[in-house]
Order: C-alpha cells, then sequence, then structure tokens
C-alpha cells in the first residue's frame, strides 16, 4: 500500500512542478520530472521505510504479510543493495544511474510480486500487504520505470 501512496505522491509533485512552469512543455522534460520523482519516492523513500520496517520491525512485517514470525524470506538486506536516488537525485548523472536503478528494482520487485502471486494462488494467503494492492504494485510501478526510462532515453536521443 506504500507504494500506491508514493506513486501518487510522484505523479502529485510532477504535476506541481509542470504547474508551477519549472519544466517546460516539451514531453522528454516531463517524462523525466515524473520518473525522477518516482525514482525518488518510489525507489528512495519507499525502500528505506521497507529496509526499515524489515530491521527493525520484522516479525510484524511478517504478520502483515500472512507469514509466520522469523520468517527468512523477508530480509531488509537484499533492499539495500539495490540502487537508489534517496539521497541526491539531483546531482547525479541521469545517465547509467538511472538505468542501473531502474534495472536493479525492477528485477527486486518483479521478483516480490512473483512470490506474493505464488503465495497467494498456493497458499491462499490474503493478508492485507500480500494480496490488494501489493502485488500489482510490485508488477507496475516496475512497467512504469521502464517505459519512463526508454521514453526518456529516445526522447534524449532525438533532441
Amino acid at each position: 500500500m506504500l507504494f500506491l501512496l508514493c506513486f501518487v505522491l510522484a505523479l502529485v509533485i510532477c504535476r506541481r512542478t509542470r504547474v508551477s512552469g519549472q519544466a517546460s512543455a516539451n514531453k522528454g522534460r516531463v517524462v523525466e520530472t515524473f520518473l525522477l520523482w518516482l525514482l525518488v519516492i518510489c525507489v528512495g523513500v519507499a525502500k528505506r521505510s521497507y529496509v526499515v520496517a524489515d530491521a527493525f520491525f520484522a516479525d510484524r512485517m511478517a504478520a502483515s504479510l500472512g507469514w509466520p514470525a522469523g520468517n527468512p524470506s523477508r530480509v531488509s538486506w537484499p533492499s539495500r543493495t539495490c540502487p537508489s536516488v534517496f539521497w541526491d537525485p539531483l546531482l547525479l548523472d541521469t545517465g547509467s544511474f538511472w538505468v542501473a536503478t531502474v534495472i536493479g528494482f525492477s528485477i527486486w520487485w518483479l521478483g516480490a510480486g512473483a512470490v506474493h502471486i505464488k503465495d497467494i494462488v498456493v497458499s491462499a494467503n490474503y493478508a492485507p500487504n500480500n494480496a490488494g494492492a501489493t502485488p500489482y504494485m510490485d508488477i507496475l510501478v516496475p512497467i512504469v520505470l521502464m517505459a519512463l526510462l526508454t521514453y526518456y532515453k529516445r526522447a534524449g536521443r532525438d533532441e
């Protein structure tokens, strides 16, 4: 559910940035702004929130997923290895760093979506954080990020 909130927040911030005149009407610039905010909020802020929750509230997180306490499948360490633009996204090279971030994040979250779907089908686990918006967002956000990054890269070549 956190990712849905973060996704909507990124849309709102992107829209507000565009309305205030900071982003030009150029489609490539709009896509760049939206991609930047998705990376900052969905990848950076939300992932850091999950890392903290997994590290310090692991049993609560497992319970919200319908998994037993102490479940080794729920770990925060792999989340820490995925590149993140949380700290200073405006100063980072948007070229290969964004590509690495989108690829790493997409692999991680598409895999998480597959685990949630498998858990729903095999174990009939409909816990709040295992079913509902979670598997959809685990699949939707990486697809949107990959599509935006592809469009952004193509728009940059055309200019």
